[in-house]
């Protein structure tokens, strides 16, 4: 099963940005693409979370170009999904004094739940506003269109804000959130905009935890907070262990942590496709996607080597010893019968070629530290 993984730095979690796109400074678009960059080696799967007008899709096509975000998404790296589901709060008029809003928001509902329209999360749609910003040709656009929006996951109508918000007011009127602040004392009508705003912030989370739990995602925030609700959102596979882990396993091999290796221009966003496919790279991501949560890195580092070294070779066990023997010696022909019908096909091949593809098969462990140490070796 791929490992997957929500990216929510580029609209950081908002699906409204408002009428224009946001300006971000050279440092702050260094460090969004430094988590990319990290996500890219450590997952199989990166899913941006964008907004109605898309500025996340603009953002990588503004700083990576048009042709490395058209091979991210055919190597199927990266896919998109449209955060489409509102939760609001009734703040009063914000042109009048805070105790005449006060008074104003009494009575009324303290989240109510929305949604975007579905021509704001139509995928080619959603596209479209970006690419129209750019000056290339109708040819290529449409070829753009295709692929893109072919990428979209999630893309249907959904209802989570609305379940958000029912299970949080419940969970107020049961007094589950009196450990954060929020005891029920009074009905939910009458919580105060300060009450009203830490309950949507909690809703909120609420709301993109069901997200994650219903597709799989792993989550690059902490939702320990829910764990009041005892419904298993506290369970969501997050990516700091697996982050810290790796940053930890690369710090004893002298090795600076992806994001620092991207900060520091060793590596650019086109090296993905090289450095995903070093030997054993698959390997790595299922061994430190598999790493239980609640171990910490020094724990997470000495699984990593007793994994390494635990791999038996073959060269220890008889048959290997043996076969390591006919090789030291020359021997062309092997039969069949001496490891379990591998060797026979070598019979008759030259001794060099018998051997040394032999040779390269039986010592092709597959266990994560092969992946590091060529990593090491790029890098050299």
């Amino acid at each position: 099963m791929k490992t997957k993984v929500l990216n929510n730095l580029i609209i950081n979690g908002s699906p409204i940005l408002g009428s224009s796109y946001p300006k971000l400074s050279k440092q702050e678009t260094k460090e969004i693409l430094s988590y990319l960059f990290e996500q890219l080696l450590l997952f199989d799967e990166i899913i941006i979370n964008t907004d109605k007008d898309n500025f996340a899709l603009f953002f990588l096509i503004k700083n990576l170009g048009f042709r490395t975000v058209e091979k991210l998404i055919k190597c199927g790296y990266i896919k998109f999904e449209v955060n489409k589901s509102l939760i609001f709060v009734f703040e009063g008029n914000r042109m009048k004094s805070k105790e005449e809003r006060e008074k104003e928001v009494l009575g009324s509902p303290p989240l109510v739940s929305g949604g975007l329209v579905k021509d704001d999360f139509d995928p080619e749609k959603n596209v479209e506003k970006v690419l129209q910003q750019f000056n290339i040709h109708r040819g290529y656009k449409r070829l753009l269109l295709k692929d893109i929006s072919s990428s979209y996951v999630n893309i249907e109508e959904s209802d989570l804000s609305s379940n958000a918000v029912n299970i949080i007011v419940d969970s107020y009127k049961n007094n589950l959130l009196e450990n954060i602040g929020l005891p029920y004392n009074k009905e939910e009508t009458m919580l105060s905009i300060e009450e009203r705003m830490k309950l949507a912030q909690i809703g909120s989370k609420l709301m993109n935890s069901i997200n994650l739990l219903n597709n799989g995602y792993k989550s690059m925030n902490s939702f320990d907070e829910l764990a009041i609700l005892e419904n298993g959102y506290d369970k969501i596979g997050n990516t700091l262990n697996i982050t810290e882990g790796t940053t930890e396993i690369l710090k004893f091999q002298d090795i600076p942590n992806f994001r620092e290796l991207y900060l520091s221009n060793k590596y650019n966003i086109e090296d993905i496709f090289r450095l995903r496919h070093l030997e054993n790279a698959k390997v790595y991501r299922k061994w430190i996607n598999n790493i239980d949560d609640e171990l910490n890195t020094r724990k997470i580092t000495a699984d990593f080597y007793s994994e390494a070294t635990n791999s038996k070779s073959f060269f220890e066990t008889h048959k290997g010893k043996l076969t390591k023997e006919i090789g030291i010696f020359g021997i062309t022909t092997v039969t069949g019968a001496l490891i379990g019908g591998i060797a026979g096909t070598f019979i008759g091949l030259p001794i060099g070629i018998a051997t040394n593809y032999f040779m390269n098969s039986l010592m092709n462990n597959k266990n994560p530290k092969i992946y590091i140490d060529n990593l090491k070796k790029d890098l050299k």
